[in-house]
């Protein structure tokens, strides 16, 4: 494929951290682009973890391009999260990407993005690929992702289930809860409400009283 290219130079390695503040410190140093960092990242993910089914889908070279072309040459106040990766558990919505929740029969390409996700590529997000999960969300071990893709190995000992429902995103980050808590790591979860859910809808508040 032909892609548009702003530079030539390519990174021998990834970071040793992909943490916000890092990546914006680096990004602003010119030590490399959103290009760069995010075509290393996309060619470590194809050769990483062949045996741990992490990723349903992983976007292309193709795919990605379009995300790293919209943003401009240096992170700036309009772009909180410029270049920085993130990925998408698959009962979420990405345009133009298939939507599974973990079952070949529900799977669906939609043509709009989830609210939550419009939100973080606006701020200059890179979605790098959907997710495992356990099927339609519903558990929270980790094991109930069936063929062709079949549940996630424990990133830490192989011997212990991975957690769910978010197994995928806790194997890639190891920062998902409740899963995160057989890994030792912890993370930050939105209040049911603050952001839309899945496919788009809002998720309503129960009103006071209301059980």
């Amino acid at each position: 494929i032909k892609l548009p290219i702003r530079e030539t130079a390519m990174l021998d390695s990834l970071p040793k951290s992909l943490s916000i503040p890092e990546l914006t410190a680096q990004y602003l140093n010119g030590d490399f682009t959103p290009q760069t960092l995010i075509t290393a990242l996309a060619e470590q993910l194809a050769s990483d973890h062949q045996d741990n089914p992490i990723w349903l889908y992983r976007l292309t070279l193709e795919e990605l391009a379009p995300y790293w072309e919209a943003l401009p040459d240096k992170p700036n106040s309009e772009f909180p999260l410029y270049g920085i990766p993130f990925a998408i558990k698959d009962n979420i919505d990405l345009a133009g990407v298939p939507t599974t929740a973990a079952c070949p029969d529900f799977a669906y390409t939609p043509t709009e993005s989830a609210f939550v996700v419009k939100q973080l590529i606006a701020a200059g997000a890179i979605p790098m690929g959907k997710t495992n999960m356990d099927q339609f969300a519903t558990g929270l071990v980790g094991t109930r992702s069936p063929e062709p893709w079949g549940p996630c190995k424990n990133s830490l000992n192989e011997q212990y289930i991975s957690g769910g429902s978010s197994s995928g995103s806790a194997d890639r980050s190891r920062r998902s809860d409740p899963p995160a808590r057989r890994r030792g790591s912890r993370g930050l979860r939105g209040a049911g409400g603050a952001l839309r859910s899945a496919w788009g809808r809002a998720r309503p508040r129960r009103a006071a009283g209301e059980l």
